[in-house]
């Protein structure tokens, strides 16, 4: 995950039901008044104005013919007024004209692969974890595939200049909508320097936030020029599909939910930071970015807490070199759910939910019982160079018992989705065949919950050994248990009864 969220814009065409681009708006080529609607003098504008770019103002037609692509001169004037329309939006200044160049789609996929072999090991297992990407297929692939298929253009930090992907780059087009959210990164860059590391996230998770920031930005600021170009502004139409993705293929919706998540809810984090502060919310976002997807997903400060798992592994058994853990966070978690709920049935979130945006700028909801309540976590994964096998252990913290229990309910109900068979009291085998075939320990203390997989029941009870002797007392215990008992009586009907009613105080 790491590095690749970055200033990409990504269209998901099967998802989203759209692409991205904007129809054309009405001419409007009437005499440009004599102030800017900021009441800045039109006459002495320099590129210091904002909204002036390049001898152009946000509010000129840009006349320009795409029917058979564009000139030189055509693009530096459609990307000059598209610059100060940016700028009018963003209430800030380019330092410098941004060059946009052309990749084709082909040159892009084939540069997509990446990491080496120990890291995509490493990776796959924090994957699989998420019940997204199981033995059948790797994460690196997946990912890659993905990016190959749907990314219009990104922005290149090192050259500080857009590269737009097309088709066919003998013929340049540009869409309004893709130029616009380009520009709004290379604006970012001028400003705040993107490579700084507090904008790149050390985890999955705080990736997906920082990205929630940067690609949430050039979402809201890429959808109000959308609106702009619908009601008070001339856009060029954009050719039919002319850059768009390829779309189609084998779809791992799972990892396309995960991926697009900053796009999705950033532009509404963006939006509420602006509705309570106006840009100098957003600009405070930017000197403290958020860390976890939880604050994008409810536009509130989270402070998670700071999961450590000891190493205790036996048998040979031991955590990738150079590699450590890593954080899935809630949106990867709303994301498993919502994958398995899809491809198994396993009814643990309605999948419409997804669809139920929490405003304009909010496009989908990764929020669910299940997954609210995050508090923090960590993947710690694991390999038996001797046997050639990996797994993992991978332990989340929640605000509450409840917030615990509920997410250990549907983590069982994926396992049942997959016709696990249980061998003892907190044990479950995924039978061969199914591409999460693995051994799997669930264990709650409190509000924390610990997972441990393994290629079979050895490799967990020699990967955490010491859950392995609590397993051992807890299934002794429960055969003892259904040994003695005399039946559902008086007795037991009290204390079952006692029992729903501790569970409902800690529920309420």
């Amino acid at each position: 995950m790491r590095g690749v969220l970055l200033s990409a814009l990504v269209v998901v065409a099967l998802a989203v039901g759209a692409t991205s681009g904007a129809a054309a708006g009405a001419a409007t080529d009437a005499d440009a008044p004599a102030v800017d609607a900021d009441g800045h003098a039109r006459a002495n504008a320099t590129n210091a104005t904002v909204g002036y770019f390049n001898g152009y103002w946000y509010d000129d037609p840009v006349r320009v013919d795409q029917s058979d692509g564009l000139n030189e001169s055509e693009r530096e004037r459609y990307v000059s007024v598209t610059m100060a329309r940016v700028e009018h939006v963003r209430d800030a200044n380019f330092e410098r004209y941004v060059p946009v160049d052309v990749v084709s789609r082909s040159e892009y996929a084939a540069n997509q692969s990446g990491g080496n072999a120990t890291y995509n090991a490493w990776n796959d297992q924090v994957w699989q974890s998420l019940w997204i990407v199981g033995e059948d297929t790797n994460s690196s692939a997946a990912l890659s595939a993905f990016y190959g298929s749907n990314v219009l253009g990104f922005y290149d930090s090192e050259a500080d200049s857009i590269k737009l992907v097309t088709n066919d780059p003998d013929e340049v087009y540009f869409d309004n909508a893709t130029l616009a959210h380009e520009l709004v990164h290379a604006l970012q860059d001028q400003r705040y320097n993107l490579s700084r590391a507090k904008y790149g996230g050390d985890t999955q998770d705080a990736q997906l936030a920082t990205s929630g920031l940067v690609e949430g930005e050039a979402r809201y600021v890429e959808d109000r020029y959308v609106e702009q170009c619908g009601e008070t502004w001339t856009c060029p139409a954009n050719p039919p599909s002319a850059n768009g993705g390829t779309g189609g293929g084998d779809v791992n919706y799972g990892v396309q939910w995960v991926v697009y998540f900053p796009y999705a809810d950033g532009p509404g984090y963006v939006a509420s930071l602006r509705e309570r502060g106006g840009w100098d919310a957003v600009d405070a976002a930017w000197e403290r970015p958020p860390n976890d997807t939880t604050a994008i997903i409810h536009h509130v400060g989270s402070v998670p807490s700071n999961v450590s798992v000891s190493d205790e592994a036996t048998g040979g058994w031991e955590t990738f070199p150079r590699q450590g853990s890593d954080t899935v966070g809630e949106a990867s978690i709303y994301s498993m759910f919502w994958y398995q709920s899809y491809t198994t049935d396993a009814g643990v979130v309605d999948t419409g939910s997804l669809y139920e945006n929490q405003g304009p700028y909010d496009s989908f909801n990764y929020s669910s019982a299940p997954s609210a309540g995050w508090a923090g976590d960590s993947v710690v994964p694991y390999r038996n160079p001797t046997v050639g096998e990996d797994g993992y252990v991978w332990v989340t913290e929640w605000d509450s018992e409840r917030d615990a229990s509920q997410f250990a309910s549907a983590y069982r109900d994926v396992l049942d989705a997959h016709d696990a068979e249980q061998v003892s009291a907190r044990t479950w085998v995924v039978s061969g065949g199914d591409p999460f075939a693995d051994a799997y320990r669930l264990h709650v203390d409190g509000t924390r919950v610990v997972v441990v997989n393994g290629p079979d029941v050895d490799a967990v009870d020699a990967i955490r050994p010491g859950l392995a002797s609590e397993e051992a007392n807890a299934t002794t215990m429960s055969r003892t248990t259904r040994a003695s008992s005399p039946g559902f009586g008086v007795l037991a009907g009290l204390a079952a009864a006692l029992g729903v009613l501790s569970l409902l105080r800690r529920r309420r």
